[in-house]
């Protein structure tokens, strides 16, 4: 649901309409998103936080662990800063030490098949994949993007599906 020309929100019906309905009378958003919000800079161009929920993916078959992963986060947050290029951090918190070892990875493992499948008329953009990189620290597992400004649209057209 879009808030307002800036702000857009998702999450499950009953708690948009409740968000809807308590628009105007708050005085800003819950005090466990406020705490999400505290490491996002100011001059983020894009961000999000997430506070917890189960999400159904639809996935079936082995992209079903997609799910299970996704869910094993109970909070988290991502922001950009895209004016020298795709910078960014997604953070999350997960429920147990063991499922944020499992996120991570998953996420080293996409990150190596990413620089499996680049094609190889484009080297180049092994340095966008060098670009990206995660951490774990107890349950926390971050995934820093940091892909060069000439090598963006590039970058996103692999996941686009655009050949070049």
């Amino acid at each position: 649901m879009f808030i307002s020309s800036t702000t857009a929100a998702m999450g499950a019906t009953e708690s948009l309409r409740f968000l809807l309905d308590q628009r105007g009378a708050s005085k800003g958003p819950p005090a466990e998103l406020l705490g999400l919000m505290k490491d996002i800079p100011a001059d983020a161009q894009f961000w999000g936080v997430y506070a917890g929920g189960p999400f159904d993916l639809g996935l079936g078959g082995n992209l079903a662990n997609v799910t299970k992963l996704v869910n094993s986060i109970q909070t988290g947050s991502v922001y950009f800063d895209l004016r020298t290029g795709l910078n960014g951090v997604a953070s999350g918190e997960c429920s147990t030490d063991q499922n944020a070892e499992e996120v991570q990875g998953a996420l080293k493992a996409f990150i190596g098949l990413g620089r499996l499948n680049t094609p190889a008329n484009q080297p180049e953009m092994l340095a966008a994949w060098d670009g990206i990189r995660t951490t774990l620290q107890d349950k926390r597992v971050r995934l820093y993007i940091d892909v060069p400004q000439n090598l963006v649209d590039q970058f996103l057209g692999l996941w686009m599906g655009r050949k070049r």
